[in-house]
């Protein structure tokens, strides 16, 4: 009995030296990322160029909160505090679909490809016709 009481005492002792953040600390770092967000809101108006494009199948809100924490803990941090380089993009859009068939993703993916196809159609015609070829 004894040797319980002594083990839950250490065991207090141990979790009491644990640096744990309160709701304060990541309420303040929600709102200076928002704030930071905010500050960046310049609209550009004019025609987009160099775009990047990344699309992740998969990545939905759990998987990339496990592998925020994966990598911040092998940078040797608890790792909820981690960010990902991809978060800290100017511009996201994060997208969910549920189909209850495969039909509708594929029809929605094959437009977006058509109409990329024919955007860069037109957009090689007008070149060629600028450069006189």
């Amino acid at each position: 009995m004894k040797f319980i009481q002594c083990y839950v005492l250490v065991m207090l002792a141990l979790v009491s030296l644990v640096n744990g953040q309160g709701p304060l600390h990541w309420n303040t770092q929600a709102l200076d990322t928002l704030n930071l967000a905010l500050d960046r809101q310049t609209l550009n108006k004019n025609q987009a160029k160099n775009v990047v494009f990344f699309l992740g199948d998969g990545m939905g809100v759990s998987t990339v909160t496990a592998a925020r924490i994966l990598k911040g803990q092998l940078d040797g941090n608890t790792g909820e505090e981690h960010v990902l380089s991809w978060e800290n993009f100017p511009m996201q859009l994060c997208q969910r679909e549920k189909n209850w068939s495969e039909e509708p993703e594929r029809i929605k993916f094959s437009n977006v490809l058509e109409q990329l196809a024919s955007f860069n159609l037109s957009r090689a015609r007008a070149l060629r016709a600028r450069i006189g070829n």
